[in-house]
């Protein structure tokens, strides 16, 4: 940090993309594009993308995030209760 720069650290803000049950399932992959549109425009990093046996799968909705914005970084949250393990060799 140089001698004249602020010693206040920067602030990033993250948005939350829409829940499936916040509008009608015909328009719900629209409406998570327009969400994270806005979002880009608005300056935040990225968008935190549910996870939940009644959400759609929050990989797609990634992608769907991915291929709709220019910088927006979905964060996917992981839920460790619906995670399937596999036994590892012995």
């Amino acid at each position: 940090m140089k001698n004249d720069e602020s010693c206040v650290p920067s602030l990033e803000t993250f948005s939350t993309c829409p829940q499936i049950s916040a509008a009608p399932r015909e328009a719900y992959l629209q409406n998570v594009i327009d969400v994270a549109k806005w979002s880009e425009e608005h300056g935040c990093r990225g968008i935190l993308v549910y996870t939940d046996n009644s959400q759609a799968d929050p990989w797609l909705i990634a992608q769907i995030i991915i291929q709709n914005t220019n910088r927006l970084a979905p964060l996917v949250a992981i839920q460790p209760a619906y995670m399937h393990l596999t036994p590892s060799p012995k």
